[in-house]
């Protein structure tokens, strides 16, 4: 019998969010998290009004195009923000219910295992990739361009084209939602990983069905009389049934989450 638990890198993530107050840490946030919590979401819409409105006011088109396709993708930053600042009672019970288990074939532990870790590899590229990519379009663009102008022509209250001052001050507000933006694609993440381990796990109890009245590996010299047998056989079909109750209740949950967040 294999145990399964949260991956670390996954636990990293998580760690990182109670660090930076995107979750709260007992039972119910307190005054002063409720309000960190407010600011982000807040703050993180004003992003998405400076998108909308450079959008408007742009006088060339293909700038006004190019920011009209990023608030579309802001937009549902924005509700994958709001999910996961709102949302990490049910987020963390998913992740317990769904990613705490247990393997009894020794075959099918070192298939998940293997699958896993190729996905934690692509989520190390992803995540570095994401960072790079977001310091690029907020800080090196800006300053390391031909041209000191910010990459996005966000509408804002001071005119960053003609004094460096506001240059410097417009890029920090870039940079601090995009920051923001990166937690947000941060919890694509975690919906992958769920998503991935209810895949994997259908694979186990798929394995487990066939496996079903059958002695385990560790007792092959046992012999078990028919109505032994079928008390056994009776035992796994029933725990597999409820395996099977619960899985289609956890992917019905994070096909919810998936539609709100793609939609």
């Amino acid at each position: 019998m294999h145990s399964i638990q949260i991956h670390k890198v996954i636990g990293l993530i998580i760690s990182s969010f109670y660090l930076i107050g995107v979750w709260h840490r007992g039972d119910k946030p307190t005054v002063k998290e409720m309000r960190i919590k407010l600011c982000y979401c807040i703050y993180y819409l004003l992003f998405l009004l400076s998108m909308v409105v450079g959008a408007v006011t742009n006088e060339r088109k293909d700038e006004a195009i190019f920011l009209g396709e990023v608030s579309m993708g802001v937009v549902v930053l924005c509700a994958n923000l709001w999910l996961l600042i709102w949302k990490q009672n049910e987020i963390l019970n998913l992740l317990n219910r769904i990613c705490v288990f247990s393997i009894r074939s020794d075959d099918e532990y070192n298939v998940f295992s293997d699958k896993v870790r190729i996905f934690i590899k692509f989520v190390l590229v992803f995540v570095i990739g994401t960072i790079v990519a977001g310091f690029l379009a907020s800080v090196g663009l800006t300053f390391f361009g031909s041209e000191k102008t910010l990459f996005y022509k966000i509408a804002f209250p001071l005119d960053y084209e003609s004094s460096e001052i506001a240059l410097w001050i417009a890029t920090a507000f870039v940079f601090t939602e995009i920051v923001l933006t990166l937690i947000s694609a941060i919890f694509f993440v975690i919906i992958w990983y769920l998503l991935l381990i209810c895949a994997l796990r259908y694979k186990v109890l798929g394995s487990e069905l066939r496996n079903m009245g059958r002695v385990g590996s560790e007792n092959k010299n046992v012999k078990m009389t028919e109505t032994q047998s079928h008390i056994h056989f009776y035992e796994d079909l029933k725990t597999a049934i409820n395996a099977h109750l619960h899985l289609r209740e956890y992917v019905t949950v994070l096909n919810c989450y998936s539609l709100c967040i793609s939609s």
